[in-house]
């Protein structure tokens, strides 16, 4: 006796929809977990039991609810399609022709959707768009169910009898209920979770002396915002820059290598991909990562989901107001961030508005100004200034960096309303500074390789970790921030970084060790530095023509083959002892020629007090 096949019922279709939609979605959406957690590194910082929830909510769950969708819709669809227009030929063909090409429909469409060139979604063009694309798409499966009708495909019948209601009345009930079950509890779990990992917030300002901040001992109110970051961080009284450029420089803070190792040596040179960038770091352990640049837009910044900046307009108000936007997305109890926000008020030309300008000088009525002509004019034509003139342009420099600063308290306040500032790690610090007329009659700072340029603000705050208040008065250097900054973020250091974390200096005493810093000018001019003298080499007698701007020609920035200043009695390094000490400068040359030929450093590591240790050991940073 031959059974006659069970025909099944859109009630039945329906349930196996959602079977099939479950399956499918739990099986694709471990699959693009374990993708996530073992290739793409996404949740390793995050804690196992953290992971499994997060896989089921945001992968299995969103696959199976998109597997469902389809099927649901399809697989029904058929049987409707076939009472609304008479008898589909061979219906599990069209309903597996349709199964197949409802997820390539869906697929193709989220990948549409997300160029830059198809009109956003809810737009109007958007939806026109997406009609024709699912239109167009339609015929696709038609075609695909034709082309197997042609191979004469035979698909295997569904389960009958007993079997088949046993499927459909308790594994799927149960399978129901456990998914249902599970995901409501991931849900309710994860909304009560705040992940441990810090975020990240760097302030850079371009063209930013240390000397012209208050909290650096500037007798003008330059800096409330800064000064607020150092009272409640720790200061770096002596940090120097690795070059006096914008772009070799934030290079280098970015990568933890100096310019002669990562080959960003002037502004438009493009970073070898083999380097990483502290972005690329983050982004791989789960940061969502925006960079808003009102210098350094074209450079290699790796690594970032949003970049905005621009080169024209009141740049430090548009990358501000972007990084306001930015933040305004980010889920506080979900997301990590590292947020990087680049000014550059205080570089030339000192053109502030009128009252921040008012603030600093506000009785000069003499013909100085601070455009590009005028000031490059004094260089160019070696003019010797008055000091009224001179008082001038060092308000209208100062009225620059109280602007800066204003915008910098906009993003903190802007933290402060998320919630996040106690589980946020903020580092602000500066590409180089400005000569100020200090060397050759100089205002800029490309050909500088002297302090003035050099030497710049450094600040760490971290609210329950670092101290409040602290000074630290050893040299260091600008390539060691990211190395301090992945320390404290509990993150693995990459074994070919130069730079080296200053975790002992913020945790520890550190007022008898330093460290030897090390700066160039392009590849013909070298400088080292210790806490007691500067050394400058320039073998080529090489003396640039320098300008603030690209002029046809300029004005020979003169430096001698060897100088040698005594820093801590004559920090403006007026006064060249080279020919008055040659062993210091025969030990300072082999130095600096060593570094020059090796990545190697020259000087010890530095040795963590007890003290310091037992801190360090209790805040989880060594075992």
């Amino acid at each position: 006796m031959t059974t006659q096949p069970t025909e099944r019922t859109l009630s039945d279709e329906i349930k196996v929809s959602v079977y099939w939609g479950m399956l499918i979605g739990t099986l694709t959406g471990l699959a693009a977990a374990v993708q996530n957690v073992f290739f793409a590194n996404l949740f390793m910082q995050k804690g196992f039991s953290y992971i499994a929830l997060e896989v089921f909510v945001e992968r299995i769950l969103f696959c199976a609810l998109a597997t469902f969708g389809v099927l649901f819709v399809l697989i029904p669809g058929v049987s409707l399609a076939g009472a609304i227009f008479g008898k589909v030929e061979k219906p599990r063909v069209a309903r597996f022709a349709l199964m197949i090409g409802g997820v390539a429909w869906i697929l193709i469409g989220y990948q549409l959707n997300i160029t830059s060139w198809f009109p956003p979604f809810f737009t109007a063009a958007g939806v026109v768009a997406n009609i024709v694309y699912s239109i167009a798409f339609l015929g696709v499966i038609v075609a695909f169910y034709k082309m197997l009708l042609s191979f004469d495909m035979r698909l295997p019948s569904p389960l009958r009898g007993t079997l088949f209601r046993l499927y459909h009345g308790v594994v799927l009930a149960v399978f129901a209920c456990f998914f249902a079950g599970f995901n409501a509890y991931a849900l309710f779990t994860l909304a009560s979770h705040r992940p441990s990992t810090p975020n990240l917030v760097i302030f850079t300002i371009d063209t930013l002396r240390a000397d012209h901040l208050s909290c650096y001992g500037y007798p003008k109110e330059t800096s409330p915002t800064i000064d607020r970051l150092a009272q409640e961080g720790v200061l770096f009284e002596q940090a120097y820059a690795q070059r006096g450029l914008t772009w070799p420089s934030l290079t280098s803070i970015m990568s933890a290598l100096y310019p002669k190792t990562h080959g960003v040596r002037r502004n438009q040179v493009p970073l070898n991909p083999e380097v990483a960038t502290l972005a690329e770091i983050l982004q791989n352990q789960g940061y969502r990562t925006g960079a808003f640049l009102a210098n350094y837009f074209f450079g290699s910044n790796r690594g970032f989901d949003v970049k905005k900046g621009g080169e024209i307009g009141d740049l430090d108000k548009q990358v501000t107001r972007s990084a306001l936007d930015w933040l305004g997305d980010i889920d506080v109890e979900e997301d990590r961030f590292f947020l990087w926000l680049h000014q550059k008020s205080p570089h030339m030309p000192y053109e502030p508005p009128e009252r921040f300008a008012m603030m600093f000088d506000s009785t000069y009525s003499g013909t100085m100004n601070g455009k590009w002509v005028k000031v490059d004019s004094i260089y160019l034509n070696q003019e010797d200034l008055s000091q009224r003139d001179f008082e001038y342009l060092t308000a209208l420099y100062d009225a620059e960096i109280r602007y800066s600063d204003h915008h910098m308290q906009k993003v903190l306040t802007k933290l402060e309303k998320m919630g996040v500032m106690e589980n946020t790690l903020i580092v602000f610090a500066s590409d180089h500074g400005e000569e100020l007329y200090e060397h050759n009659k100089y205002f800029y700072h490309s050909c500088s390789i002297y302090d003035g340029v050099l030497r710049v603000p450094l600040v760490f705050k971290f609210p329950g970790i670092l101290p409040e208040g602290k000074v630290v008065n050893s040299q260091i250097e600008t390539v060691d921030i990211v190395p301090t900054v992945l320390d404290l973020l509990k993150i693995p250091l990459r074994p070919e970084f130069e730079g080296r974390s200053l975790l002992p200096f913020l945790f520890g005493d550190g007022t008898d060790q330093w460290r030897q810093a090390f700066s160039e000018r392009t590849s013909s001019i070298f400088a080292t530095r210790t806490p007691k003298w500067k050394y400058i080499y320039n073998p080529d007698n090489y003396h640039p023509d320098c300008v603030s701007r690209r002029y046809s020609e300029g004005y020979p920035y003169f430096i001698d083959t060897e100088e040698l200043y005594d820093v801590e009695n004559d920090p403006a390094e007026t006064r060249n002892l080279a020919g008055e000490n040659p062993e210091i400068v025969r030990d300072l040359r082999a130095q600096l020629l060593q570094w020059v030929q090796t990545n190697k450093r020259v000087h010890k590591e530095v040795q963590l007090t007890e003290e310091a240790t037992e801190r360090l050991r209790a805040l989880g940073y060594i075992k």
